[in-house]
């Protein structure tokens, strides 16, 4: 409505929030109300304001990207995450591209950056088994991550799925799931899985979770789903404004 867009605008940045968060504000109650353009003049402002490596930065082109899926043009989307891969959102940026490329069916690239997520050691994994979990699930954890690492979808799906039923909050397997689902081509799977995976885990895990059933629900043209799972995802991981 006029009113949401309104009071926007009227926002006051809180003393933790960097320069730059009022025009976001803006930006996300443009996109709620499906006025993309609107939404997409606020993030590229905030893009010519601050260097490509700067907080804000990141976080506008972050939400410019879900705008853009919005909008259904997953290729300029792609163009985009990949230029947040050299950011520090590099580890969502790549989370993010494995869901339009399965959303697309594009399986096989979907595979092979799934195993590269899984397999780097340079790139922070965003999703990590409890520390406090068992010694036996912490070692079926990293199996099932060796797994996909080397592509192996079947093993590294029985694995995770033994790893949720013996101890269903002890990992994020619930989002490696709905992932290997996407990777197979069963998107109707994957929105099921990260949807499950809201609601299980560590804040943590459910945090990630629900920033990915956010892009998502973008290529499902959805945006109050998108607004709603992306700001629970934030309040779950800690962060402010940044998906």
């Amino acid at each position: 409505s006029e009113r949401a867009i309104a009071q926007a605008q009227q926002a006051q940045r809180a003393k933790n929030e960097p320069p730059g968060w009022e025009r976001i504000a803006v930006g996300i109650a443009h996109l709620s109300q499906g006025r993309y353009d609107n939404a997409i003049e606020c993030f590229e402002e905030i893009n010519a304001r601050f260097p490509a490596q700067h907080p804000m930065s990141v976080t506008s082109r972050q939400w410019l990207v879900l705008t853009t899926l919005l909008k259904g043009d997953f290729q300029a989307s792609m163009i985009m995450l990949e230029g947040l891969e050299d950011t520090s959102g590099g580890s969502t940026a790549m989370l993010w591209g494995l869901l339009v490329l399965a959303r697309e069916g594009r399986t096989q690239e979907a595979s092979d950056m799934l195993a590269i997520i899984a397999a780097s050691s340079s790139l922070p994994r965003p999703m990590m088994v409890d520390s406090n979990a068992a010694p036996d699930n912490r070692t079926l954890y990293e199996r099932a991550i060796a797994a996909l690492s080397h592509r192996e979808l079947d093993q590294a799906q029985e694995l995770f799925t033994s790893l949720v039923e013996r101890s269903p909050n002890s990992s994020d397997a619930p989002t490696w799931l709905a992932l290997i689902s996407g990777a197979r081509g069963d998107w109707s799977g994957t929105m099921a899985g990260l949807r499950e995976a809201c609601d299980i885990g560590s804040n943590k895990s459910r945090g990630v979770a629900h920033q990915l059933y956010g892009v998502a629900c973008a290529m499902e043209r959805m945006p109050d789903n998108v607004v709603r799972s992306i700001v629970v995802g934030q309040r779950l991981l800690g962060r402010g404004t940044s998906p």
